[in-house]
């Protein structure tokens, strides 16, 4: 596995007046005027920018070498396979589909993440992760990103291939609707928007879920052109609600 690192340095800005006396004797010394970048300061500036790139021995870029890169670190393919001194830090895989493009993986801590990968028309990849924290409450990030032949296009490209304001307009519906039908949901519940990565297949379901994950609902089902999303079908009806 190989990491390419980008280090930037800071640069110094030398004030007019007496510098320049200053500047003349350093140089006729040969001495270094430029404060180094600390040990701690090396660290920070490595850890931000810094991509991992997997090994990717076949060429073919693949679920597994996008999970890698999404996640910036290589993800074994069970717990089995992870190195002792790496216990504690390392990623592996719950379940991996080559042909279908999903993977799931977790590690040693509270959570898990998915990624999918759809095939784009141009011969771009596009690559979802989710990313679940849990406390007394999962939370869920997710992230939508364009790549080719493993080289990040757009990191961020929600806006290009997810209809987000039928997404946000469909949010608002179905949540007044179950606020207005179920007296026993306060109105100040903590509602989030799932996208629900899909396993098998390239359609995916947009979900409104409300509370400790005690609700859940869809709110739109999307197609996938090979561009973009496209709303396929709403989902208004507050009684196709889910209990979990």
């Amino acid at each position: 596995m190989k990491r390419i690192y980008y280090f930037i340095f800071p640069a110094i800005l030398i004030s007019c007046g007496g510098a320049e006396e200053e500047m003349s004797e350093n140089q006729e010394n040969n001495i270094e005027t430029t404060e180094p970048v600390t040990l701690d300061e090396a660290t920070i500036l490595e850890q931000y920018t810094k991509d991992y790139i997997p090994e990717n021995k076949d060429g073919k870029w693949q679920i597994d070498d996008y999970a890698e890169i999404m996640l910036g670190s290589k993800v074994y393919g069970s717990s089995d396979q992870v190195p002792e001194e790496e216990r504690l830090t390392a990623n592996w895989f719950e379940k991996l589909d080559l042909q279908g493009g999903f993977a799931s993986v977790t590690g040693a801590y509270e959570g898990w993440s998915e990624v999918v990968l759809w095939r784009m028309k141009d011969g771009s990849d596009l690559v979802a992760k989710m990313t679940a924290g849990c406390g007394p409450v999962c939370d869920y990030s997710y992230s939508f990103s364009i790549l080719k032949d493993g080289e990040m296009i757009e990191r961020d490209a929600s806006d290009l291939v997810l209809p987000l304001g039928d997404i946000m307009n469909q949010r608002e519906i179905v949540l007044n609707k179950i606020l207005s039908n179920y007296s026993d949901v306060p109105e100040d519940t903590y509602a989030q928007v799932r996208y629900m990565l899909p396993q098998k297949g390239t359609t995916m379901y947009v979900d409104l879920e409300l509370g400790e994950e005690e609700i859940r609902t869809h709110l739109l089902k999307l197609s996938w052109d090979k561009e973009m999303f496209n709303v396929e079908e709403t989902f208004e009806d507050a009684e196709n609600i889910m209990y979990k």
